[in-house]
């Protein structure tokens, strides 16, 4: 034992040797990891199920109980706070508030629920897998399907019909994890990354994809791999060792790297025996919630007996397991907004839904719509702002479309393009005409290429823009997108141009034309289809899905993306008016409930702003309703129309009004 001695009579001996000092560092080193381990190895035990999958709180994950912040913390042995006697009866004097509870899950942040519907599973599992959308196209690129097992290979997912549609071989030479991917709406490019399994090393190999060729060219390979340090441990041969005095300055930092990490550990240990409150994590047991069935659940089950009796397992219980329950308001999707006070105005002449609207001065005029499913209207319904009356009606031609029209005005003309003829679900046309609201008389436009419904239109730099809409099945999308040259209520042209589709398809979007600028908004993909083999084309619900996108047109016709609307919205195609250069929106649809699948109505007014190009919710509207016909006059903003909800409680659509609002409207 020849060192302890040289330590403590170092005049008699000389220092150790080098190659000691590193067996001390390295023990060092190994101990203080050990330490580390250990205490990071306990921390982990103490965590179970842990939960990352949804923002619910589960009701069943395991809880902490600890004191509340007002008790007196540390004490370490429970009879000194009953022998503590500072007021009456042996107890203390300092009283301890009530027990929390800290769930498990604190950690969540408060967020909106979103309504998540499974599509189909890529074809192979995936993590630290890469992509790019290009357009409809989804290109997924590598990952690990394990540590011991990473893909070679592209899979192709084509969002217009949810499937995955192709496989495209990487390069050999390519990294399969951690990489580097951008596109330019072709090309995809690929740059440097892990090239095998588990951690192997990088590489600086990069490459590029053309999507339409499906053809690989490589790219000046990276000045540096990324993760360069894996490298030289995973390829000692081609690194020469560190000098040993380097190996000394870098077990002296790993040492102090693990020491401080330790001590961090037990610093923050110590501080979490505090009785630390923060409010916003607790979960309060008072507040008022609506318990609803987990996703796993089996949704819609009407009869509380047949759980009871559908004997997939053992002693007549359901084999299917129902997940712990979880709470959801009824009312979530709701946006916080300020109270308008609204005035009501003389109800149109029939009630309406998906019926549409222009306003010339003070002027409004209401075309066709449903009363019901069974009986659509065939006039127009005008009504004066200065009088606040209805006071004429205008006999639509017999031809022409009742409902899911598309409609612009001049200033003098109404351009009324295609729509659904007659009342359920029955089939669009292409007839398209034009009013002249001076003296009352229609014209026939060329029709359509192609019968829409729902198509978002608009004037826009003297020609008639007809984009999007469902097609003639009143469920698919379309993306096509048709100009005609018009004037003074006549076409200047015979047939329709084709011009750039429109990046996503849909009817019930809001059109709106502002100088060189076109802007369409929001929107849904699918729409109620006839029943097949109806008679009389009953309406039969399908899968929709509503978004709130916006996208803007201008003189390169090149569609640019802007910001998206503060929640998902369709039913809008004349909920809009023009106010201080801003585009208000009243009402609307948004996504379904994702528990009942039912319809839920919007009842917010929000405001986009052309000078900034942002959204805010300015209103609130005096009930939720979609198909809204708005105008504004002098200061006031009216709408009318629509269907609207079942209560204040409940988003869900009920009645077709014809009721007619207006409020003051103060935009900065």
């Amino acid at each position: 034992m020849a060192t302890p001695t040289r330590f403590h009579h170092p005049n008699n001996h000389p220092y150790p040797h080098s190659s000691s000092k590193i067996i001390i560092f390295f023990c060092l080193s190994a101990f203080l990891g050990l330490a580390l381990f250990a205490n990071v190895f306990r921390a982990s035990l103490s965590a179970h199920y842990l939960s990352i999958a949804t923002n619910w709180v589960d009701t069943n994950a395991p809880i902490l109980l600890i004191p509340n912040a007002t008790a007196t913390p540390d004490i370490k042995d429970k009879d000194k706070d009953k022998n503590q006697d500072n007021g009456k009866g042996g107890k203390s004097g300092k009283r301890r508030g009530p027990d929390r509870f800290l769930s498990s899950t604190f950690a969540d942040l408060p967020a909106p629920e979103l309504y998540w519907e499974q599509m189909p599973s890529a074809p192979v599992p995936r993590l630290d897998g890469y992509s790019v959308q290009i357009n409809n196209m989804f290109y997924v690129f590598g990952g690990y399907e394990h540590l011991d097992l990473v893909h070679s290979h592209v899979d192709v997912f084509d969002f217009t019909v949810n499937k995955w549609v192709d496989q495209i071989k990487m390069p050999d030479e390519m990294a399969n994890s951690h990489l580097g991917v951008a596109t330019d709406g072709r090309y995809v490019y690929i740059v440097t990354g892990q090239y095998g399994t588990q951690c192997r090393g990088p590489t600086t190999a990069s490459f590029t994809l053309d999507t339409v060729t499906k053809k690989w060219k490589p790219l000046p390979p990276l000045p540096e791999p990324r993760m360069a340090t894996p490298t030289r441990f995973h390829h000692p041969n081609n690194h020469p060792y560190p000098h040993s005095s380097s190996k000394i300055i870098i077990f002296f930092c790993l040492s102090a790297f693990l020491g401080l990490a330790l001590f961090a550990n037990v610093f923050r240990a110590s501080l979490s025996a505090h009785y630390l409150s923060i409010a916003t994590n607790w979960v309060d047991t008072n507040a008022p919630i609506l318990l609803i069935p987990n996703a796993t659940a089996t949704p819609d089950i009407k009869d509380k007996d047949k759980d009871k009796n559908q004997d997939n397992g053992k002693g007549g219980k359901s084999g299917k397991r129902r997940g712990p329950d979880r709470f959801l308001s009824s009312t979530f999707a709701d946006l916080p907004a300020p109270e308008l006070y609204w005035e009501q105005m003389p109800s149109a002449p029939v009630p309406r839904l998906d019926g549409y609207s222009v306003q010339i001065n003070n002027m409004f005029y209401v075309f066709g719509g449903y009363e019901h499913l069974d009986l659509v209207h065939s006039h127009v319904d005008v009504f004066d702002f200065t009088v606040n009356k209805w006071v004429d009606q205008i006999k639509m031609p017999d031809e022409m479309a009742n409902s899911h029209l598309g409609v612009a005005t001049d200033g003098r003309y109404v351009y009324i393009v295609t729509g659904q003829y007659g009342t359920q679900c029955r089939g669009p046309t292409t007839a398209s005409f034009t009013l002249d609201t001076v003296t009352k008389k229609w014209k026939p436009l060329p029709p359509l290429p192609e019968p829409r419904y729902a198509p978002a239109t608009q004037l826009w730099k003297g020609r008639l823009h007809v984009m999007g809409g469902s097609k003639e099945n009143r469920h698919t999308p379309g993306l096509e997108h048709w100009s005609l040259a018009v004037k003074d209520g006549e076409a200047l042209e015979q047939q329709w141009r084709e011009e750039v589709p429109v990046p996503r398809g849909g009817p019930h979007r809001a059109c709106v034309a502002v100088g060189d600028r076109l802007f369409v908004i929001g929107g849904q993909e699918g729409d109620f289809m006839a029943k097949p083999g109806s008679p009389i084309f009953k309406c039969s619900r399908r899968v929709e899905v509503v978004y709130g996108d916006v996208y803007m047109l201008e003189a390169d016709m090149k569609w640019k993306i802007l910001p998206a609307m503060p929640k998902a919205n369709s039913h809008i195609e004349c909920a809009w008016v023009l106010v201080n250069n801003s585009i208000v929106i009243t009402g609307g649809t948004t996504e379904k409930h994702p528990v009942t699948k039912r319809m839920m109505l919007v009842g917010e007014v929000f405001r986009f702003d052309l000078n900034t190009m942002t959204w805010s919710v300015i209103g609130k509207l005096p009930y939720r309703i979609k198909t809204t016909l708005a105008g504004f006059w002098d200061g006031w903003l009216y709408f009318t129309s629509g269907q609207r909800d079942r209560g204040p409680d409940n988003p869900q659509p009920k009645k077709v009004v014809g009721e007619m609002w207006r409020t003051k409207l103060h935009l900065s």
